[in-house]
């Protein structure tokens, strides 16, 4: 009976409180699948883009080992949905090496979070438009302010 009581008042909790959280792991890989429905590595999506698009507070999205780009677009992964306090969106590297974010020369940034919060981004390797750009050039351009480069 004791049993059956904490039950009935678990239950009670989660429907008054309305936040029962259902929270789903997305994949992404180099060789996914936008079509595919994302929830296993081998039905990977193939963008980051795709598994924002489809993520909800408290989703975490792994992403496995390899190059994303997104040639024509803005940036390569566009945040614009928010987590909740208790509930955060969760984008985070696979074992094994770091996947890498390239921008395509045209892009300024690789990840833009607008107007959304309660984001955790971890283990991407960035490279930018200027990636051809040795530290001793840096150093020796420090002064030029015309050089587009630095």
């Amino acid at each position: 009976m004791r049993f059956r009581l904490v039950s009935l008042m678990i239950v009670a909790t989660a429907m008054l409180s309305g936040r029962v959280a259902y929270a789903t792991t997305y994949y992404v890989a180099p060789t996914g699948n936008d079509g595919a429905d994302g929830r296993s590595p081998t039905n990977a999506f193939r963008t980051l883009q795709k598994a924002h698009d489809v993520s909800a507070p408290g989703d975490e999205i792994v992403v496995a080992s390899g190059t994303y780009s997104a040639p024509g677009r803005a940036s390569v992964l566009d945040i614009t949905r928010s987590g909740r306090a208790d509930a955060w969106i969760k984008y985070h590297a696979d074992a094994g090496p770091r996947p890498k974010l390239r921008l395509d020369g045209t892009q300024w940034h690789a990840i833009r979070i607008a107007a959304a919060a309660y984001i955790e981004i971890r283990g991407f390797e960035v490279e930018g438009n200027a990636a051809d750009v040795t530290l001793a050039y840096a150093q020796s351009e420090s002064h030029n302010a015309n050089n587009p480069k630095t």
